[in-house]
């Protein structure tokens, strides 16, 4: 359920999708003064004189609309568009990045990895917050599960990239083999990965 909301091409069409949105929302007008130096070709989004706060829904809309992410419309599609009754935990579990689509601030640094990407869009803000309050999240943290979903995704696509690679000749099983040994062994020389070696009842001779 985690690649649910990709679309077609994948990354390649995300960057297509907020590419075709910029270049008609042009969210950095929203930030712009004056207010007729605004671009945006939908007369509904374009900012006006004496609208506060309708225009600081505008330039979230804009935000939003720009900022088409794969795994935040994962979340539009199982709630919003798709109603799947799904638990709390389970819907956690495909949260992975914790950035709303229209932030535009700084992000804080203990969250930097998991504010990265857009992590849902602001049609589920309502939704995030009953989710966070269900499952006890700390403001953008990600719930447990989510850690196991990324490497399991992580481990997947690089497994299914090999075995792309040597059906397409691009190397042999035998090299490939080769390419695994010489990567494990440098990854033994890592100082980070040697207290795990060392831990008690652990046998080396076993896990080389």
């Amino acid at each position: 359920m985690h690649d649910i909301g990709n679309p077609p091409f994948g990354h390649f069409g995300e960057a297509a999708i907020n590419d075709w949105f910029r270049q008609r929302l042009h969210p950095e007008d929203a930030e712009s003064q004056p207010l007729t130096d605004d671009r945006c070709s939908v007369a509904a989004l374009r900012l006006r004189d004496g609208e506060e706060p309708l225009n600081e829904l505008r330039r979230k809309i804009r935000q939003d609309l720009c900022h088409f992410e794969g795994n935040a419309q994962g979340i539009r599609l199982v709630h919003t568009l798709m109603r799947m009754n799904l638990t709390w935990a389970q819907v956690g579990g495909i949260l992975k990045y914790t950035r709303p689509a229209w932030w535009r601030g700084e992000t804080p640094e203990t969250h930097h990895y998991l504010m990265k990407k857009p992590g849902y869009y602001l049609s589920e803000e309502a939704y995030i917050a009953r989710l966070r309050k269900e499952l006890n999240l700390a403001l953008y943290s990600r719930f447990p599960l989510t850690w196991i979903m990324e490497a399991a995704d992580d481990i997947s696509y690089c497994v299914a990239d090999l075995e792309d690679a040597v059906e397409k000749r691009i190397f042999t099983v035998e090299q490939l083999y080769h390419h695994l040994h010489e990567a494990w062994a440098s990854m033994r020389k890592v100082r980070s990965f040697r207290w795990w070696l060392k831990m008690p009842g652990k046998n080396h001779a076993q896990i080389v």
